[in-house]
């Protein structure tokens, strides 16, 4: 997305644009970090750019909080759970 961006950029309805910072979804804070270089950059931070990335922001820190608080426990109870087969 960030090589392409002016292109795919160029083909999409203007208030599509805005919505680019989804792809920085998921659970990774260093991907979520990169997205805020990314779209700190005038040439990336299109109008409504940067209420995408505080909403994509949000999602991603809970993810990440939910896994630094739950991840070992779940991880123990699958891998239980997989033993007991």
């Amino acid at each position: 997305m960030k090589v392409n961006y002016a292109a795919i950029t160029g083909r999409v309805p203007p208030q599509m644009a805005a919505l680019m910072p989804f792809y920085a979804s998921g659970c990774s804070a260093e991907r979520l970090e990169s997205a805020r270089v990314f779209f700190s950059e005038p040439a990336h931070a299109t109008i409504g750019t940067q209420q995408t990335l505080s909403k994509v922001a949000d999602r991603v820190n809970d993810c990440v909080g939910l896994r630094e608080r739950e991840g070992a426990a779940a991880a123990r109870y699958l891998s239980e759970a997989a033993a007991a087969k």
